[in-house]
């Protein structure tokens, strides 16, 4: 396991201390900004800022001219900056001299235990195992911080160098430390594929274990099928590889390695039932190959229920081929073939939505009566319950809908229950009776006044909220933290003082600030998200996370320990909860980044921070499983063609981690969408989500009603992706443009 990976910002300002050199003039953030800017000033200081943007080129520059210009102090004082800038950068080979001469001239008494652990990280992603093992070991001797780390680094590399007794009894001693376990399962993996090219019998024990201890899907499939197949070679039989082959088609298809199996063991193919086959083809987007053997199974296993599956499946494909009336048969033939089928809800479900989209109303409503009858406490048949209520109002029949809409709201709770009041209010001003609909109204305002739902009924109460193009976002100021523990104290009935020991005191707190200060923010990450974890919802606990985060500089965990924290408390100690607490909760950092990426492209820059908060909640190191990455969320291949935009050159996925990038790309891709989708707020969030295709055909069917869109949006992820991008919007416009609570902004 290679524990260092492009990480960003550098942690420079404790290493740096105020060394400057030639200072530089404050520089204004560029519009569109390039990976490789021209070289910068002798400017430790400024090195540290160019690197929190993502920089890396410029602070790099910055601190070889101070290597180039400096002192030998203070040369001596930036190597080690230096060398963390270009392990971010992906340059092991510039770290290392700078990391060899930090420790060859570094004066008696300086602890010089992180430079052996960042040389002995340099080393390593060098290849050069024999190099990186005496420093490993030299740290954890010395009683480094972050040891447990160290112990990972060096027992990998002694099963690099084929010291396989050594390295499993170092591995052994190293899993014995508490680590997260994404980190604990990292390192098994990395141990096994040490181990494998040169000593494969010796990788077996690893893998068996992922494979045992492990949740995720694709390690689980992953492990199983590397072990499977070193059995397989280690014995010239193919039946290992075969078994688990037919294990993981089945358990995990829509792994990697599922596909990989299928593709390298057509054997299988003649003894697994060709719905696992056509399930794994189908989950990575082959779909010719999908296709015909579904309708193999369809034609072949009469009433089963893999033959049920199938041609809901079939069906799914012939949906978004456009082949509506092919979609609409073969939903209604999968309940046909076996009613009892787990899919039934979803098939029958997705066939009335498609009449109805079809115009073909009356039989949807039917089918979504059905749906209804038969699955009225899954999660389809209270939506299909919903479903039939609004076509009704569709239909003009106002005051039915208004009494369905009110029963609903009777016998559900939370947003269920929330989206019946205000499509009750809906119905009832459509049906002339005004002062109804402002008490259902009122009812869900008071009941949910930071949820969408309530925010949108406190928007037609009270009128005009205002374009969402108004002032700007305020400067940021630091929180006034004794105003919030009396708060605490008073209010909210919390002793803040009274885990403060509890935190500072933890363990995973101190490696965590180690981990920061070798610049190893993912690994930090892991263990404070771990610490945020155990506090649940305590109060105190959260306070003390949130404010101690935030002075670390650990903004995205602070902001979610913040968010808990408010929510843990009662609706009323949470609405007199002071601005401060809330502003840690919806943060504004980055705000020059954000306020100049805003600014290049034309976009509401409070709109910038909803989105970007719900992408990614300020962690520029944030990725997702559909391969987004950085504050936000971008997908490399959209970055390809926002880089083509805007004439940016060299790059690279890895620039997306780079916060002033990252803003400015998702900046570039929310106005292309406000552009394309006529500046309406609510396509456009849908766009930004759910792709423009999607946005466009929810806009066909609902006409110019922001509300009548909402309700078209049938992903799911996209629909609360909106409405929680939207009370995002409602917070940040009261806490940063001045309005006197959360409000939305008006609907042309």
């Amino acid at each position: 396991m290679l524990l260092m990976t492009r990480l960003y910002p550098l942690i420079l300002a404790a290493l740096l201390g105020a060394i400057s050199i030639a200072p530089a003039a404050a520089q204004e953030e560029t519009a569109a900004p390039t990976p490789s800017p021209t070289p910068s000033p002798a400017d430790a200081a400024l090195a540290a800022e160019l690197a929190a943007a993502g920089d890396l080129a410029g602070a790099i520059g910055a601190l070889l001219a101070v290597i180039e210009q400096g002192t030998p102090q203070e040369r001596q004082a930036v190597r080690f900056a230096l060398a963390r800038a270009y392990l971010d950068d992906g340059q092991p080979g510039g770290a290392v001299p700078q990391l060899d001469a930090l420790l060859l001239e570094a004066p008696a008494g300086v602890d010089v235990r992180p430079a052996q652990f960042l040389l002995a990280e340099a080393l390593s992603l060098r290849g050069d195992w024999d190099g990186a093992l005496p420093l490993y070991h030299a740290y954890v001797d010395a009683g480094g911080g972050a040891s447990a780390y160290a112990q990972l680094g060096e027992a990998e590399a002694l099963a690099r160098v084929g010291r396989v007794g050594e390295a499993a009894r170092a591995g052994e001693v190293a899993l014995q430390q508490e680590l997260p376990e994404p980190v604990r399962l990292s390192f098994v993996l990395s141990m096994a594929q040490a181990l494998e090219g040169s000593l494969p019998g010796e990788a077996l024990p690893w893998y068996d274990r992922l494979q045992r201890e492990s949740d995720v899907p694709s390690d689980r499939a992953l492990a199983l099928w590397r072990a499977a197949s070193i059995r397989s070679e280690l014995t010239g039989d193919d039946a290992a590889r075969i078994g688990a082959a037919l294990s993981i088609v089945q358990q995990y298809p829509g792994t990697a390695t599922a596909l990989e199996a299928v593709e390298e063991l057509p054997a299988i193919k003649g003894v697994l039932d060709p719905y696992y086959v056509a399930l794994v083809y189908d989950q990575h987007g082959k779909e010719e190959q999908a296709r015909l053997l579904l309708q193999q199974v369809i034609d072949t296993q009469g009433s089963t229920p893999n033959a049920a599956r199938a041609s809901f499946y079939l069906a799914v494909l012939d949906e978004s081929d456009g082949d509506i009336d092919s979609a609409v048969a073969g939903y209604a033939r999968t309940v046909a073939l076996e009613p009892q089928v787990e899919l039934a809800d979803d098939a029958l479900w997705w066939r009335a939505r498609l009449l109805e989209q079809s115009g073909r109303i009356d039989d949807a409503v039917a089918g979504y009566r059905r749906v209804a009858s038969d699955y009225g406490d899954s999660s389809f048949g209270r939506e299909a319950r919903f479903r039939a209520v609004l076509l009704g109002y569709d239909a003009g029949r106002f005051d039915a809908a208004a009494a369905a809409f009110g029963r609903i709201a009777g016998q559900a709770a939370g947003e269920e229950r929330q989206r019946a009041l205000f499509w009750q209010g809906e119905a009832l001003a459509a049906a002339g009776d005004d002062d109804a609909a402002r008490v259902a109204w009122e009812r869900l305002a008071g009941e949910a006044p930071d949820e969408y739902y309530g925010l949108r009924a406190a928007s037609l109460l009270n009128g005009d909220a205002g374009a969402l193009e108004d002032a700007g976002i305020e400067d940021v100021v630091e929180p006034d933290w004794p105003a919030i523990e009396t708060w605490l104290a008073t209010s909210a009935k919390q002793d803040p003082a009274a885990a403060l020991d509890g935190v500072l005191y933890d363990s995973r707190w101190g490696l965590g600030q180690e981990l920061l200060a070798l610049g190893m923010r993912r690994r930090a990450n892991e263990e404070l998200n771990a610490l945020l974890e155990d506090a649940g919802g305590d109060p105190a606990a959260l306070y003390q996370l949130a404010r101690s985060f935030h002075e670390t500089g650990m903004t995205h965990l602070s902001s979610r320990a913040a968010t808990r924290l408010l929510s843990a408390l009662p609706e009323d100690q949470r609405a007199s909860a002071p601005a401060d607490l809330w502003r840690l909760a919806y943060p504004a950092p980055y705000a020059d980044l954000v306020r100049a990426a805003a600014d290049a492209e034309a976009v509401p820059d409070v709109l910038l921070l909803a989105i970007v908060r719900q992408e990614s909640f300020f962690d520029p190191l944030a990725g997702s499983t559909a391969g987004a990455l950085g504050l936000a969320q971008i997908i490399p291949a959209t970055g390809e063609e926002i880089a083509q935009d805007l004439g940016v050159t060299g790059f690279e996925t890895g620039d997306l981690f780079g916060p002033s990038l990252s803003l400015h790309f998702g900046a570039h891709y929310l106005a292309q969408q406000l552009e394309l989708l006529d500046g309406d707020l609510y396509q456009t969030l849908a766009a930004y989500n759910g792709g423009p295709g999607s946005a466009l055909r929810w806009r066909d069917a609902s006409g110019d009603d922001a509300d009548r869109f909402l309700e078209e949006i049938d992903f799911s992820q996209t629909k609360a992706y909106l409405q929680l991008v939207l009370e995002n919007l409602a917070r940040y416009r009261q806490l940063y443009q001045g309005r006197p609570q959360p409000e939305l902004p008006a609907i042309d």
